[in-house]
């Protein structure tokens, strides 16, 4: 049974990382966030900004992959492949379409969220598991005491 279900995780996983490379989609598009400490990362180091956006030339204050998606939730987005509901106005640089956190807070926070789970899970399944070696340790033992008293 539980190498079923890790069969079906290792599947959805994989599924999972194909439709996000097929879509473009990166870990700041997944985790809304921007740069290593923040947005602002961009104005600090030198990087290609310039972009063709509806044939014109721009010269953007963050990489796409920094822009919020106000309208759809993510799943909506990689289906409809529109990520980008506001492109224009955030490589323009209009700071309420920015996601404006830094990825390594994200990436703390998600990785914090994701332990706490695991340890949740784990102990659920060390739980049940010492339930059903207790639960066959007694059958076993009832078992033997009956067999025992029954040669008697």
């Amino acid at each position: 049974m539980l190498f079923a279900l890790g069969i079906f995780v290792l599947l959805l996983g994989i599924a999972g990382l194909y439709g996000a490379i097929s879509n473009k989609i990166t870990v700041l598009n997944i985790l809304g966030c921007c740069g290593a400490n923040d947005s602002e990362d961009y104005r600090r180091v030198e990087w290609n900004s310039t972009f063709t956006l509806k044939n014109q030339m721009i010269n953007a204050t963050v990489p796409p992959s920094c822009c919020k998606n106000e309208t759809l939730g993510l799943p909506q987005a990689l289906m409809s492949r529109t990520f980008y509901e506001n492109l224009d106005d955030c490589l323009s640089g209009d700071v309420s379409k920015i996601n404006l956190d830094g990825c390594v807070v994200e990436l703390k926070r998600s990785f914090q969220t994701v332990s706490t789970t695991l340890v949740i899970i784990g102990t659920v399944l060390l739980l049940i598991q010492g339930a059903a070696l207790w639960t066959s340790n007694t059958l076993m033992l009832t078992t033997e005491d009956s067999e025992s008293s029954s040669d008697d």
